[in-house]
C-alpha cells in the first residue's frame, strides 16, 4: 500500500484563490456561470457571454464589461480559467480586441464548483439505509466467481465499476445516516412530542436494514472467502487491460497505477465484509451501530412517555374523587373505595434507572413499564368507579379495578393524601358520635 499522500498533493491550490479574493462575490457568479453553461455542453465562452451572464444574475450592481474582462485574466491567472484566440470575424478594431480570447473552465475548477454546488445543498448528514445495494454487490460477486477469468472484453471492468460504486454508495449513505442520528438536530428532536408519532416508523426502518443486512450481507462475506488470490488478479488483470484499452486524448495513469488502485479497492471490500485477524469487519460495526440506534430510539421514546406521564396534572382526578368520596354514605364505603383506588395504581420507581413497578408490585423493564403507562393511559369506560351511575362499593365487590390516568387518580401518594384526610374526617364524626351517645339519658 502507498502512501496517503504524495509531495505532489502538498503543494498550495491557487485554483482557490478566487473564493477568498476581495471581489469574491464576482468571481463567483463568473465562475458559476461559465459551469452552469459547461454542464450544458458549452465549453468555450466569449467575454460578451460570460458579461450578460454575469448581469443577468441580478447580484451584480454597476457591473461593466471592463470589470468583467479583469476579472476573468485575474481567474486565468489563478488557473480556473484557460483562454484561447478568438478566430471569428471581427467587424471592428473594438470587436477585434474583445474577441481575442475564448475561456474554459479548468479540471481543477470543475471539481470546485461540482464540490460547492454539493455544498450548498447540505442539510444534515443524510444518508440512507438501502439493502438493495447488497443485492448488486452480491450479483457482482457471484458473477465474478462464476467466470472471473472468461470475461468478454469490456465486461471485467464494467463488473468492477457497478461492484465498487454500489459499495461505496452503501457504505456512505449507511455512515451519513447512523452519524445523523447521533447529531444534535436528532437528539432535540428525540425530546420533543413529536417524535413518538416517528418513533414507530424509525424502529421498523432500522430493523428491516438489519434484517437485510443479515439476509445478503454474510452471504457476500461467505463469497469473498471463495474468491482466491488467483482468481482475484485473474479478474483484476482483465479488468486493468479494459481501462488500458479505452482511448483517451490525455495523459491517464500507467499500468501499474491502475492495477494498484483496483488491488486496494478490493481490499477495502473484503475488509469492510471479512474484517482480518486484528480487527472485526466493517460490516459487524455497522449491525452493532444499528441496534444501538434502535435501542437509542425507543430509550428516547420511553422517556418522553414517563415525562408526559409524570408532568400530568391530577387536581381535576383528585376534585373529582373527593365528589365520590363526599356522596358516600358510610366510613365503611368510603374505607373500601380509598383501599381500592390505593391498590389501582403502579408505585413510582423506588430505586435506579430503567425499572418500574407494576400493581402488584412487580418489576418491569423500560419496554414493559412504557407499554403498561400507554395502556394504563386510556379513558375509563363511563360505568367505572369514578365516572357516572355506578357504585364504587358494587364495582369493587365485583372485582373491577380503576385504570390510571387521565380519567382516574394517578400516583398512589395523592389518593393516600386524600385518603387520610377522609380518615381523620371520619374518625372526628365518630368520636363526636360516641360522645353524644355517651351523655345521652339512659
Amino acid at each position: 500500500m502507498g502512501p496517503f499522500i504524495t509531495p505532489a498533493g502538498l503543494r498550495a491550490v491557487p485554483e482557490l484563490s478566487y473564493l477568498t479574493a476581495t471581489n469574491v462575490a464576482r468571481y463567483r457568479v463568473i465562475m458559476r456561470f461559465v459551469y452552469v453553461e459547461y454542464q450544458r455542453l458549452r465549453y468555450w465562452l466569449r467575454p460578451e457571454e460570460i458579461y450578460e451572464g454575469a448581469k443577468s444574475s441580478g447580484v451584480l450592481d454597476n457591473y461593466t464589461l471592463e470589470m468583467c474582462m479583469s476579472d476573468l485574466e485575474s481567474l486565468k491567472g489563478w488557473g480556473n480559467l484557460a483562454s484561447r484566440h478568438d478566430g471569428g470575424r471581427a467587424l471592428s478594431l473594438e470587436e477585434y480586441m474583445r474577441k481575442k480570447s475564448q475561456y474554459l473552465l479548468t479540471p481543477y475548477s470543475i471539481e470546485i464548483e461540482r464540490m460547492l454546488e454539493a455544498l450548498e445543498k447540505v442539510k444534515g448528514y443524510g444518508g440512507s439505509l438501502e439493502t438493495t445495494y447488497f443485492d448488486q454487490i452480491a450479483a457482482c460477486v457471484h458473477e465474478i466467481r462464476e467466470k472471473a477469468d472468461t470475461f468478454a472484453p469490456g465486461e471485467a471492468l464494467g463488473n468492477w465499476e457497478k461492484l465498487y460504486a454500489a459499495f461505496k454508495t452503501m457504505h456512505e449513505n449507511a455512515a451519513d445516516f447512523i452519524a445523523s442520528i447521533h447529531s444534535i438536530q436528532a437528539e432535540e428532536m428525540m425530546a420533543t412530542d413529536g417524535f413518538l408519532m416517528l418513533k414507530d416508523n424509525l424502529v421498523n426502518y432500522l430493523q428491516h436494514f438489519v434484517k437485510g443486512l443479515q439476509r445478503s450481507a454474510y452471504r457476500i462475506e461467505g463469497q469473498l472467502l471463495r474468491v482466491g488470490d488467483g482468481l482475484r488478479d485473474a479478474y483484476l488483470a482483465l479488468a486493468v487491460s479494459d481501462e488500458l484499452a479505452r482511448p483517451r486524448l490525455e495523459e491517464g495513469k500507467s499500468e501499474e497505477e491502475i492495477r494498484e488502485e483496483l488491488r486496494q479497492g478490493w481490499t477495502n471490500l473484503k475488509r469492510w465484509f471479512v474484517g482480518s485477524e486484528a480487527e472485526p469487519s466493517e460490516l459487524t460495526l455497522l449491525e452493532k451501530a444499528t441496534k444501538e440506534a434502535i435501542a437509542k430510539v425507543v430509550r428516547s421514546a420511553v422517556r418522553l412517555q414517563e415525562r408526559r406521564r409524570g408532568g400530568m396534572s391530577r387536581r381535576a382526578d383528585l376534585e373529582r374523587l373527593g365528589r365520590r368520596f363526599a356522596q358516600l354514605d358510610s366510613l365503611e364505603e368510603a374505607h373500601k373505595l380509598g383501599g381500592l383506588c390505593i391498590r389501582s395504581f403502579p408505585e413510582p420507581p423506588s430505586s435506579g434507572r430503567g425499572c418500574a413497578r407494576d400493581g402488584a408490585g412487580r418489576r418491569l423493564d423500560l419496554e414493559r413499564a412504557a407499554q403498561h403507562t400507554a395502556h394504563s393511559n386510556a379513558q375509563p369506560q363511563a360505568g367505572g368507579p369514578l365516572g357516572d351511575g355506578t357504585d364504587a362499593y358494587a364495582y369493587g365487590q365485583a372485582g373491577g379495578v380503576p385504570r390510571a390516568g387521565r380519567g382516574a387518580v394517578g400516583g398512589g401518594a395523592g389518593v393516600r393524601r386524600a385518603d387520610a384526610g377522609l380518615r381523620r374526617r371520619a374518625d372526628r364524626r365518630a368520636a363526636a358520635a360516641r360522645r353524644e351517645g355517651a351523655h345521652a339519658p339512659a
